[in-house]
């Protein structure tokens, strides 16, 4: 049976991109929810990469939460080598990249190790954080976004959008 992902009539939040079974990406003012879904792999880190070229061209600081449900894995070779060049150039426009990861156990300790070396490799502007749920993304985020992009994200509309997005996905 098909993942139904589209939000429902009158969500706060949009659908911006489906990638088959491997990630859905949506958006909500300047901030982006990607969630994995299933391994990445290199066509499914590039067409994020184009997703991250037109968010840049934007102009404007936005954030990311990449959120690693408990049926992802580590990425393919050409998937980690996306994703890294992704970090390297998205540095100028990222205000926050946030990783949940609700993988537990030894697979959740290699994708914690992965997500770690991807961030040493985004711009040390760029404010990030590994977390273990949307409450934990959506206690943090608020702070550090409003300083890093200059938006204000109201905690209470943040946590009610990152909740219904992750709900779409059991």
């Amino acid at each position: 049976m098909p993942l139904n992902v589209t939000p429902p009539p009158g969500s706060l939040f949009h659908l911006f991109h489906r990638q088959g079974e491997e990630y859905v990406a949506y958006s909500w003012q300047n901030l982006d929810v990607i969630l994995w879904l299933g391994s990445a792999t290199g066509p499914g880190a590039r067409s994020l990469n184009q997703l991250t070229r037109t968010r840049m061209r934007e102009g404007r600081k936005y954030s990311a939460i990449h959120t690693v449900l408990a049926g992802a894995g580590l990425p393919d070779e050409e998937g980690r080598k996306e994703l890294n060049l992704q970090a390297e150039r998205s540095t100028k426009s990222l205000g926050c990249l946030v990783a949940v990861i609700e993988r537990q156990g030894f697979a959740g300790s290699a994708i914690r190790a992965f997500v770690s070396g991807v961030f040493a490799l985004t711009a040390q502007e760029a404010v990030r954080r590994v977390v273990a749920s949307m409450e934990d993304a959506a206690a943090w985020l608020p702070e550090a976004h409003a300083r890093t992009t200059g938006v204000r994200l109201d905690p209470t509309e943040l946590r009610g959008v990152l909740l219904g997005i992750r709900a779409l996905v059991p």
